[in-house]
Formats: structure tokens, C-alpha cells, sequence
């Protein structure tokens, strides 16, 4: 595709060539080499870094500094002509037109193209964004209800486990509950992120939503992150396809915990339930059809033989799949249907209600051997006491005598059943046989 429509400015004005000079005496600039390149290979700039100054969108034009960017691809887009994609130190990216990249990469302007000549600025002289952060409104207000606890209960009516939350979760939120949060330890994908933190895959669409919109590609940019206290990271839609979803090294994350990541999977069994119970109403209610055409044809086959096919009778099932059941076999269907609903639902209850300990109950349980200023490390802003995370953390409560005792039983099973085994060192070093892998030990 040509790029005549942008390499019609002056960046690309033919050569002057008088009448009497020959093309062997043209004297071609470095400058004018690298644009005639940039229009025949535009993939030449990628990989180039270069600097470029953004402003708010306001009266005054506040200034926000001059940001990195690298050049990371080009593209055609129809209608418009060349485009190149640039992204930014701060996760924002732009597309850039032919004179911009001529301008901003080529000739390192950071200003903006079409300013006089007195009011460019090359990228040598740029001001750096930390140097006006601290004077700068780097973003908009948060909406209403977006600094809310991220860790609260919401009411039912508005409790919605099919989208994305409109909420923040705030540093300050994260301490406030004791949250605990996962820091990747390098680049990675969400799926692997979520492998790391113990979340099972038919939970990671819903823990996915419950991160809320700063979770993911609506992210905010880093500095409107920072302005706000909040946590965030930008990423593809994992189940969108395309590259691969990947989130930055250092990127801090909340693990599922709290009141509301409670409320969301106790909303996300009730619709399991739902969706269960509406398919084996749909079952029955296909094996109820079924069943009168079953009676139909054993009718059909009954007038069929007693007249002695004088009369004429159509199949209505031809493959006659049985007598039908009676009314009362399926209300004890429908019955049994809904006892196992009910039950399921006081399991799920009795569980939630079992590992819940209140503060004071928990205190006159240990006989007062904890005191009320050493409680609150303990306990939550819902008054239960918190689980221990590891067994470091459970070792160090007052209650560790129970805790060790719990983990020598657990442990004890797993060696009485043979759970575990033992392995030399050179098993350990050596790959088992037949998995598929070239070089395999056999």
C-alpha cells in the first residue's frame, strides 16, 4: 500500500533538481535517506525509542511531562493511511501518523508537530514526567462508589457476579483488613498467576470479575494509580484470545479473601444450583414428552392389530422408547430433586458457620491467656477471627498448641496411607519413563 496521502508534506518534498544538473550530483542528506526509508520500509523505526510530551485536555493545557516510547509495530489502516504503534514507560499506547514519526523518532521532537519553530523542543532539552507529577492532576476523579471497601458486603439486590466491579481496592483498604496479596515475581500470565496463588480454574472467571475494572485492559494508567493509592495492572482479556495476557514483573495483586469474595461465591453456588435445578426440570420435562408419544405408538400398534390394519394409523414415535411412567413417579422425581437441593445448600451453611469464631468466643476458649490489645491482631473488622496463612504464622499464634496438633494428624494419615514416597537422588534427577519428552531416561 502506498502512503501518497502522507508523504505529500513537506517531510517528503521531491529534490530540487535543476535542468543542467545531473541525478549524479544530487547531494542527498542523512535526514532525507531515513524518510525515503520510512516510506518504502516502514517496519525501519521498530524498535526505535524516542520522546513525546502529553497534556491534559483542558483550557490551560497543563503539561504532564515528556514520556519513553518505543515504536513496537506499524500497520495499514483503510481510509486513513500508515499508522505505528507506540508504547509507553507509563502502559499507555498511541498510534502515530507518517509526519509523526518523522517529527518525533527521526528529527527527536518532543513537542507536538505544527508548532512554530521557536516552540519546539528537542528530545535533549525534555522535561521528565517525575519533575511536574507533583503539581499535576495525572487523571480523572474516581466515580462514585469506586473507594468503597473492596473487601465489603454489598446488598443482595445490587450484587451482580456477571460483571466486572466498578470498585478500586486501595492500599489502605488491604491493611485495613489484613488482606493478603500476592507480588509476581516475574512476568507472567494470569492463568499462571492464578496457579501460583491455589485459585481452581472453575473459579478464576469469577475471581477475575470480583478484581474489578482496574484489574485487567480498562486499567488505569500507573499514574493515575499512584495519585489515588490504588492497586492495579493491565492486561488482555485472558479469554478474549489473541497474544498472550501478560502482567508485569512487581505487579501486586489481592488474593480472594474477605467478606465480599465470601458473598460472591456463596451467589456463585446459588446460580450453580439454579441452573442445575432448571436442567432436570428441562429432562423431565423432555422425558415426560417421550413418554406420551411412547403411549401414542403403543396405542397406534394396539387399534393397528385389532382391526386388522384396515384402518389406517400413522407412527407418531418410531422409536418407541417405552411405557411412560406415572404421575406420581415423577413427583417423587421432582421430590428427590429438591431434598438434594435443600441439602447440598444446609452442607454448604453448616460449613461456613463451622469455621467461623468470633473474637470473645475464641478468647474464652484459649482461658484468657490473650489480652484484648493483642486480640485485634487476630481479628478482622468483622469480629471473626482470621485463619493463619502459612505455618510459620499459625506457630506464632496462641492457639499454635491446636494447630501443630491438627497438622501432626493430617500428616500422620498421609504417612499411614502411603500418600508420599521417597525418592533417591538419582530418581529425583531422572525423568520418568515414557513422558513423551525427547532424551527421556528409560
Amino acid at each position: 500500500m502506498s502512503v501518497t496521502d502522507e508523504t505529500s508534506h513537506a517531510s517528503m518534498a521531491p529534490l530540487n533538481v535543476s535542468a543542467s544538473q545531473s541525478i549524479n550530483d544530487m547531494v542527498v542528506t542523512a535526514r532525507e535517506y531515513k524518510v525515503a526509508r520510512l516510506a518504502s520500509q516502514p517496519e525501519f523505526v521498530v524498535g526505535e525509542i524516542f520522546w513525546k510530551r502529553f497534556h491534559l485536555d483542558d483550557a490551560a493545557k497543563t503539561n504532564l511531562g515528556d514520556f519513553k516510547g518505543i515504536v513496537v509495530r506499524w500497520f495499514d489502516l483503510p481510509g486513513t493511511g500508515r499508522r505505528w504503534l507506540a508504547l509507553f514507560d507509563d502502559g499507555e499506547n498511541t498510534e502515530l501518523s507518517f509526519d509523526q514519526v518523522v517529527h518525533h523518532v527521526l528529527d527527536q521532537y518532543v513537542t507536538d508537530v505544527g508548532l512554530p519553530d521557536v516552540d519546539q523542543v528537542k528530545s535533549v532539552d525534555r522535561v521528565a514526567a517525575a519533575d511536574v507529577a507533583a503539581t499535576t492532576d495525572h487523571g480523572a476523579e474516581p466515580e462514585p462508589g469506586e473507594l468503597e471497601d473492596a473487601y465489603i458486603r454489598v446488598e443482595h439486590e445490587v450484587l451482580d457476579i456477571t460483571v466486572r466491579r466498578p470498585i478500586l481496592f486501595l492500599a489502605e483498604h488491604v491493611k485495613l483488613n489484613r488482606a493478603g496479596t500476592y507480588t509476581l515475581p516475574e512476568k507472567m500470565t494470569f492463568f499462571r498467576a492464578c496457579d501460583n496463588m491455589g485459585i481452581p480454574q472453575r473459579l478464576r472467571r469469577l475471581y477475575y470479575r470480583w478484581l474489578g475494572k482496574n484489574y485487567g485492559p480498562s486499567c488505569q494508567t500507573r499514574r493515575q494509580l499512584t495519585a489515588m493509592g490504588a492497586l492495579g495492572a493491565r492486561f488482555c482479556n485472558p479469554w478474549e484470545g489473541g497474544s498472550k495476557p501478560m502482567i508485569q514483573k512487581s505487579m501486586v495483586v489481592p488474593l480472594p479473601e474477605g467478606a465480599s469474595w465470601l458473598q460472591w461465591m456463596g451467589q456463585h453456588r446459588r446460580d450453580g444450583f439454579a441452573a442445575r435445578y432448571a436442567g432436570e426440570t428441562a429432562q423431565m420435562a423432555d422425558r415426560a414428552e417421550c413418554d406420551a408419544a411412547a403411549v401414542a405408538y403403543a396405542a397406534h400398534h394396539w387399534q393397528r392389530d385389532h382391526h386388522g390394519g384396515n384402518i389406517p394409523f400413522y407412527d407418531l414415535n418410531i422409536d418407541n422408547v417405552g411405557d411412560a411412567p406415572s404421575v406420581r413417579e415423577l413427583e417423587l422425581a421432582h421430590g428427590r430433586a429438591c431434598r438434594q437441593q435443600a441439602d447440598e445448600e444446609r452442607r454448604y451453611g453448616d460449613a461456613v458457620r463451622a469455621f467461623a469464631v468470633t473474637g470473645s468466643a475464641w478468647q474464652v476458649a484459649l482461658g484468657g491467656i490473650i489480652t484484648e490489645l493483642n486480640l485485634d491482631k487476630y481479628v478482622g473488622v468483622d469480629g471473626i477471627v482470621g485463619h493463619p496463612k502459612n505455618y510459620a504464622e499459625a506457630m506464632s499464634r496462641p492457639d499454635a498448641k491446636k494447630w501443630k496438633e491438627a497438622f501432626d494428624k493430617e500428616w500422620g494419615c498421609i504417612e499411614a496411607r502411603e500418600v508420599l514416597s521417597k525418592l533417591s537422588k538419582a530418581h529425583a534427577a531422572t525423568r520418568p519413563a515414557g513422558d513423551g519428552r525427547e532424551g527421556a531416561a528409560r
